[in-house]
């Protein structure tokens, strides 16, 4: 949840919807398309299902931890918020 703060606080205001729909998009939108997915290749292999997840999985956490945003955002994140200097 502090991730879609985070976003919405550094997005300008006027993107701020168009940034929302492709957060809501990327989480609510692509679940079916995925269990779809999951779905068609469970009927060959559970096992290649799960091996292959857990290979993407890695090589995504894998890309993230290579890219210096990631260190940025979590800077950020980490840094207490004082509500009475906000904006």
């Amino acid at each position: 949840m502090r991730l879609v703060t985070y976003l919405q606080r550094r997005t300008p205001p006027e993107l701020l919807g168009r940034i929302m729909s492709l957060i809501l998009f990327a989480n609510i939108g692509l679940a079916p398309l995925s269990q779809a997915v999951a779905g068609a290749l469970s009927r060959y292999t559970i096992d290649g299902l799960f091996i292959g997840a857990g290979v993407a999985l890695l090589c995504v956490a894998g890309w993230l931890a290579t890219q210096p945003f990631v260190r940025i955002v979590d800077q950020e994140l980490s840094e207490p918020s004082n509500p009475a200097t906000a904006q």
